[in-house]
């Protein structure tokens, strides 16, 4: 292929492209491999997302978007990672502040129950949760 004007595309997740005069459109990251007759794509400048910095498409990472050390940068290490929390089960407090809640005794709480602050509280607390009347 030989040199010919050219536009640099940008999609919305940032990958580049390269736009030939002939209406040819190349991933920036296939141009930055061109060799041979070709070698013209990979020298072409454009700018690291991150710095700025211009580099030929041919040290660019990330579809043209990286120079390599903002794409080292953006390397996670999995040991830096801390692992999920394991899921915990609320089934036991649900089911004790439904005993707190003294459903049974009615839906007002008032000075008949033996508690009636805790169940107060309680009954707010599992609204919280979307537990209204004692039912979800």
């Amino acid at each position: 292929m030989t040199k010919q004007a050219f536009k640099i595309l940008k999609s919305a997740t940032g990958d580049r492209a390269v736009k030939l005069q002939d209406g040819t459109v190349i991933p920036a990251d296939i141009a930055g491999l061109a060799a041979g007759a070709d070698k013209w794509l990979s020298e072409i400048v454009c700018k690291c997302r991150d710095c700025g910095k211009p580099f030929p498409l041919s040290q660019l990472h990330g579809g043209g978007q990286w120079c390599e050390p903002c794409q080292e940068a953006s390397v996670v290490d999995s040991t830096d990672v801390a692992p999920a929390p394991a899921p915990v089960d609320h089934r036991p407090l649900v089911e004790a502040l439904m005993s707190i809640a003294s459903w049974s005794e009615g839906n007002e709480v008032d000075g008949s129950f033996d508690e009636p602050s805790a169940a107060k509280t309680a009954r707010a607390a599992l609204a919280a949760v979307g537990i209204v009347g004692g039912v979800k």
